[in-house]
């Protein structure tokens, strides 16, 4: 049992990378729990999206998403919270990029990071974006007009990224694609199938 209290009611638990970490979705709380296993520290990190565990390949540092209000309403924001330090930065928000944004994937060679967005116009479909932690700026993953990408995951190396890509019309039949970060080409793996993740 890792928390004695039964009001904390815990969802969609992520280890960190190195395991020295475990990350939870308090939902009657509204936020992430951050429990370092170790020591027991806990950080809250208030956020309503559910959406966390982009672990660093080190452990000590996470994405996740939070709402931020403007002029224009509610946006989706990208936040890093830095355990070491004990800072939370705003990676990616829609002041920098119109969009609305999912938890980024983390290359395991710390390399590159996948970033699913989705523009705020509303006539475009969710892509993934390579970018890095210096340099917002990189490849997109070639997408499909009529079709959303996400659900990513990085293989071991770090050269390749799967992915689910889904139909915005017509009966839901998703494929999952696979990425080569070295050739820049994308491959069909397996069709009618969906939440790839690649075995460690």
């Amino acid at each position: 049992q890792v928390y004695a209290d039964s009001q904390i009611i815990g969802y969609g638990p992520a280890w960190s990378s190195d395991g020295s970490r475990l990350a939870i979705y308090d939902a009657v709380g509204d936020g992430v729990r951050v429990l370092e296993i170790a020591t027991g520290a806990e950080t809250f990190l208030p956020t309503s999206t559910g959406q966390f565990g982009g672990w660093s390949p080190d452990g000590n540092q996470m994405f996740y998403t939070a709402i931020e209000s403007d002029e224009n309403g509610p946006r989706t924001a990208v936040k890093l919270a830095n355990f070491s330090t004990g800072e939370v930065t705003t990676f990616l928000s829609s002041k920098l990029y119109d969009a609305f944004y999912n938890v980024p994937a983390w290359a395991p060679d710390g390399k590159y990071i996948a970033l699913g967005m989705r523009p705020e116009d509303g006539k475009t479909a969710s892509g993934i974006w390579i970018v890095t932690l210096a340099m917002l700026g990189g490849p997109m993953i070639p997408g499909q007009a009529d079709a959303t990408d996400g659900f990513y995951s990085w293989d071991a190396s770090g050269a390749k990224l799967v992915f689910q890509r889904t139909p915005l019309k017509g009966q839901y039949q998703p494929d999952i694609m696979l990425y080569d970060m070295n050739t820049g080409q994308i491959s069909l793996v397996m069709e009618n199938a969906s939440w790839p993740q690649w075995i460690p």
